[in-house]
C-alpha cells in the first residue's frame, strides 16, 4: 500500500513539473529577484526606482549654473596657453591658490568645483537670524574651441545682508596679480605659475593693480 502511494505521488509530480517550469520561464529574471528580496511588493507592483547619485549631482550642477547666470561678473580674463598642458596647470594653480592668505582678516573656505573652478565662501559667526556663510565668489575656468582660456569670477550673494566689496576686491586683485606674473606679497613659487599669456582682463578694480 505504501509503495502504491509513493508511486502515485511521483506520478503527480511528473505531471506537474512541465507546468511549474513553464510558469517560471515566463517570469522575468529581474522581477523574480526583486520579488524574492521584497515579497511584500509582489502583489502591488514593481519597486519604485530611486534617482541615481550621478543624475542628482548633474541636477545640482545645473541649478548652480543657472543661479550664477544672474550674478554680477567680478572678473573676466582671457588667456592664451603657451604650452600644451597650460589648461590643466591653470586649473591646478587656481584650485591651490592661497585665498586665505589673500584675505587674512576674513574667515573663509574654498573648495574645488566639479567643472575645474573654485568656490570661495566668506564666513561669519552664525546667529538666529543670519547663517554662517556670508556670500562668496565662484571662479570658473573654461577653454574655448579656439584654445583660449577664460577665467570668470562671479559674486555669490547667498546669505549676504550687504555686499562684501572689500573681500571681493582683495581676492580678485590678488588672483589677477598672480596670473599676470606679479607676486603681490603672496610668496608664490614662480615654477607653479601656469604657462599662459594674458590677452585681456576686466574687473571692477582695475586701478588697484
Amino acid at each position: 500500500m505504501l509503495r502504491l502511494t509513493t508511486a502515485l505521488q511521483i506520478t503527480w509530480l511528473l505531471l506537474l513539473l512541465p507546468c511549474i517550469n513553464g510558469f517560471i520561464s515566463n517570469v522575468p529574471i529581474g522581477r523574480q529577484s526583486r520579488q524574492a528580496s521584497f515579497p511584500f511588493l509582489a502583489a502591488s507592483g514593481d519597486i519604485p526606482s530611486q534617482p541615481s547619485s550621478s543624475s542628482s549631482s548633474a541636477n545640482e550642477d545645473d541649478e548652480e549654473l543657472a543661479y550664477y547666470e544672474s550674478q554680477e561678473v567680478l572678473l573676466r580674463m582671457q588667456l592664451l596657453p603657451t604650452q600644451d598642458d597650460a589648461f590643466d596647470r591653470l586649473q591646478a594653480f587656481i584650485r591651490s591658490f592661497p585665498f586665505a592668505a589673500a584675505l587674512p582678516v576674513q574667515p573663509l573656505t574654498y573648495l574645488p568645483t566639479s567643472n575645474g573652478g573654485v568656490e570661495v565662501k566668506f564666513l561669519r559667526k552664525p546667529t538666529d537670524k543670519k547663517p554662517g556663510v556670508d556670500g562668496g565668489i565662484r571662479i570658473f575656468v573654461e577653454q574655448n574651441s579656439d584654445e583660449k582660456i577664460l577665467v570668470t569670477a562671479k559674486r555669490n550673494d547667498r546669505g549676504q545682508t550687504c555686499q562684501k566689496i572689500f573681500s571681493e576686491r582683495a581676492v580678485v586683485t590678488k588672483l589677477v596679480a598672480a596670473l599676470t606674473g606679479q607676486d603681490a606679497g603672496m610668496n608664490l613659487n614662480p615654477a607653479d605659475c601656469p604657462p599662459v599669456k594674458v590677452e585681456s582682463v576686466f574687473h571692477k578694480w582695475l586701478d588697484a593693480i
